[in-house]
């Protein structure tokens, strides 16, 4: 069985994903309780809730500390959410000023980056060739990354090799930086060069899933290599070193059972063979194995076994055909978006009841497809959130409704206050109040013109005593009585002197703080004047706008259902495809099956006529 065109299918296909779709964002100190709020969100991933605060924000003038920071961000989510036109328009937008160059080659490398995704590598080539220094070591490590990517798509492997080689191992993105050059590498023909990076890859330490997983792709990838070149045993060796438990696991055991059989060892390619045989029958290496466990027991001359797993195979791949047809069936009868979402409709639908969940990963391993299915997903959440607003909008208005009515009860209050009448009189108080205090000030002020009550009152019973005295004459009968009330009120007049400049002092600061009082009163007055004036036209504007939305929404909802619908309709014609790729594979392995059994039976048969 050949084996170039796995090798190419493999040279293909384990690219590691070296742009992440996700905004890549660090947290700093925040300046802005709008944009944390914006960041928390992006950080759980709800990119639909993070875009609806970022807007909110920027229109009502919000996170002016960060400058373009949160265009930057707003388009970054924009990509996340599938909305790569926006992004890009939003990016254009900041293109527009050359002074500020660290976001100038931000958003280009945010541009390159939406190119990318939506594979147009010569838009993204062109993109990334604006990018200048500006960018944070980080950022120019991503961008050599995505240089080398956007290459190896366009075919150009010597361009691709001099974007990735300033990258080191000890970088972010040097193990996949690593493994694209070996890549290109193979691809230019430096056969021997691309072997050892992945010589090297193979052997190196992984720590997470993520680099155990590399580690497996680069063996994978050499022992084939090795294999087509006819070093089986070197191929077999690094075959090995793939784990039992991985993405690649399969792939491997089938490349060793081939590697054991190019050693001519027909027995040492069973074992392998047959573990990969008991695994799921949706995954195509276990698909080819069952083909190749009766080849393996014909190379041993063991006819007979050979024949019962052919017919075996030949039993799974009837099996798996009858699966399929059920699938499309079932898809053709409109329930693959219930499979592929389960909770979207009128509730959970358990697999058992759906002849299509089986067949999940064969459709959901496809990028294009999953693409496609997020944003079926998308449309999804949009019409929820929606049909939630339609809910609201009445909640709003009846919220409106009471704000109206408690405004009208409170109105008569209001205009009380609007009439002036209460800030008149405290003029006419403070006035007054002023020209005591200029009196007071002055060097002839009044006696006891800044004296208390109790000062006012003692003053009045000292007058009062005094003309008591006036109608005793002589003086000489209450000589000790009227010398003591003199001293009295002598001690009065002395404290009310010797005191008078702390209190002409508090006087005057009381003046003042009456004075900002008043002030305060003028701008509340003011304000209400204005908040009364703009009530009116504020209270009609909200109604207005509730209006406009109870208009637009169904209009909304209607587009979303329909663009659903053909979301909903594309994915069951790439399901159809993949599904009918699929069966006729299996047709193609089903034609071998029952050639191996007749060719087991002929030569079962010409050994019979020749012993006879």
């Amino acid at each position: 069985m050949p084996l170039s065109s796995r090798l190419y299918l493999l040279l293909m296909i384990w690219f590691p994903a070296v742009v992440a779709a996700a905004p890549q964002t660090q947290p700093g100190e925040l300046k802005d309780l709008y944009y944390g709020e914006a960041l928390y969100q992006l950080y759980q991933q709800h990119y639909f809730q993070a875009i609806v605060h970022l807007l909110s924000a920027q229109r009502q003038g919000h996170m002016q500390a960060y400058g373009d920071e949160p265009q930057l961000l707003l388009g970054g989510l924009y990509l996340a959410y599938g909305m790569p036109d926006a992004a890009e328009g939003l990016f254009q937008r900041l293109l527009n000023d050359p002074n500020r160059p660290a976001i100038h080659d931000q958003a280009w490398l945010q541009m390159a980056k939406s190119r990318h995704r939506r594979g147009q590598e010569a838009r993204a080539a062109e993109a990334l060739a604006q990018i200048g220094t500006a960018l944070t070591e980080s950022g120019q490590l991503e961008r050599l990354s995505l240089e080398g990517l956007v290459d190896l798509e366009r075919g150009d492997n010597q361009q691709a090799l001099a974007a990735l080689e300033p990258i080191t191992d000890q970088e972010r993105w040097g193990a996949y930086a690593s493994y694209n050059r070996a890549i290109a590498l193979l691809r230019s023909g430096q056969t021997k060069a691309g072997l050892e990076i992945l010589e090297r890859l193979g052997r190196q330490r992984a720590e997470d899933e993520e680099m155990k997983a590399l580690r497996d792709r680069a063996n994978l990838v050499r022992g084939y290599l090795l294999l087509e070149s006819g070093q089986a045993a070197q191929g077999k060796t690094a075959l090995e070193r793939v784990r039992l438990s991985g993405l690649a696991t399969n792939q491997a055991l089938l490349g060793v059972g081939w590697a054991s059989l190019r050693l001519h060892d027909p027995q040492g390619a069973l074992a392998p063979w047959q573990e990969l045989a008991k695994r799921d029958a949706r995954d195509p290496a276990v698909l080819e194995v069952l083909l190749a466990i009766p080849y393996a027991l014909s190379q041993l001359q063991a006819d007979s076994q050979a024949l019962d797993y052919y017919q075996q195979a030949i039993d799974r791949y009837n099996q798996e055909i009858g699966r399929l047809d059920q699938a499309l069936r079932g898809i053709r009868q409109g329930r693959l978006m219930a499979a592929l979402i389960p909770d979207s409709g009128k509730g959970r639908q358990a697999p058992a009841e759906n002849d299509i969940t089986g067949l999940l990963p064969l459709l959901l391993s496809k990028n294009r497809f999953q693409e496609h299915l997020q944003d079926y997903r998308d449309l999804v959440a949009l019409q929820a959130n929606l049909r939630e607003w339609v809910d609201k909008i009445g909640s709003y208005r009846a919220m409106l409704q009471v704000r109206q009515a408690a405004y009208q009860a409170k109105l008569p209050r209001v205009e009380a206050s609007l009439s002036g009448q209460t800030l008149a009189s405290l003029e006419d108080a403070q006035a007054k109040l002023q020209q005591r205090f200029d009196q007071a000030k002055s060097p002839e002020e009044p006696p006891f013109i800044l004296a208390n009550d109790k000062e006012l009152r003692l003053l009045a019973r000292f007058d009062k005593i005094d003309r008591l005295f006036a109608r005793i004459a002589p003086y000489q009968e209450l000589p000790e009585q009227h010398e003591h009330a003199r001293f009295l009120r002598g001690l009065l007049v002395w404290r009310t002197v010797t005191e008078h400049p702390a209190r002409l002092w508090e006087a005057e600061k009381q003046l003042r703080e009456l004075a900002r009082a008043l002030q305060q009163a003028h701008q509340q007055q003011a304000a209400l004047q204005r908040a009364e004036h703009d009530s009116k036209g504020r209270v009609q504007g909200f109604a207005d706008r509730i209006e406009r939305l109870e208009r637009q929404i169904p209009d909304l909802l209607n587009r979303v259902q329909r663009t659903q619908a053909d979301q909903a309709r594309l994915l069951r014609q790439m399901a159809e495809q993949a599904l009918q790729g699929r069966k006729s594979l299996l047709h193609d392995y089903l034609i071998q099956a029952r050639f191996g059994v007749a060719s087991l039976l002929d030569r079962s048969s010409k050994t019979e006529a020749g012993g006879q």
